[in-house]
């Protein structure tokens, strides 16, 4: 897929822990597109992933959580990984930074178990979104819980599975599809 975003600005918030498969793939095809791109984390300057059974790569970070503004960014893509968005969800920024991009309509990515980061801000009623459907925080939202591959509600596109390249080319399509309706 040959998708421009140049001129966009998109955050990626990771934490240690993170998916490093599914952070790497989705940077390095972000980065294709020519947006800018910026890595936030609760980390002060390198976040540690996680691949595969054990710890990772370290990835450089390129501003803390709490410095940085949603209103600075176009996007926001969430990567998965169990340790990672246990961290995240126990940082009020995190709820913050999510609530603003929901609150604000601007494009969302969140990709298997950063789903329920975007239950947080407690701002999916009526939405849908690709998750476990006996997750009882996603139910609680009262957002409309699919288990499927890929859900698309409006800004939100929420994905799930192993496919790395289905779920890029999903993202990037979404991504680009939302810089052509804002500029409309």
């Amino acid at each position: 897929m040959n998708t421009s975003l140049t001129g966009q600005s998109i955050v990626m918030l990771i934490a240690n822990g993170f998916n490093e498969i599914e952070f790497t793939e989705a940077q390095r095809a972000l980065l294709k597109t020519g947006a800018t791109l910026k890595v936030v984390s609760p980390e002060k300057s390198v976040a540690n992933g996680w691949h595969g059974a054990g710890w990772g790569h370290y990835f450089p970070v390129d501003q803390n959580i709490g410095d940085a503004l949603g209103s600075d960014y176009d996007m926001m893509v969430l990567v998965g990984g169990e340790r990672g968005i246990a961290k995240l969800a126990q940082n009020p920024h995190t709820k913050r930074m999510v609530g603003h991009f929901l609150d604000a309509m601007k494009p969302v990515v969140a990709m298997n178990e950063a789903v329920s980061l975007l239950a947080m801000p407690g701002k999916l009623e009526g939405r849908s979104v690709a998750g476990d459907t006996t997750d009882p925080a996603l139910a609680a939202t009262g957002a409309n819980v699919a288990d499927e591959t890929i859900v698309q509600d409006g800004n939100l596109m929420t994905l799930r599975g192993e496919d790395m390249t289905a779920l890029i080319e999903a993202m990037l399509g979404h991504l680009a599809n939302a810089e052509e309706l804002a500029a409309a």
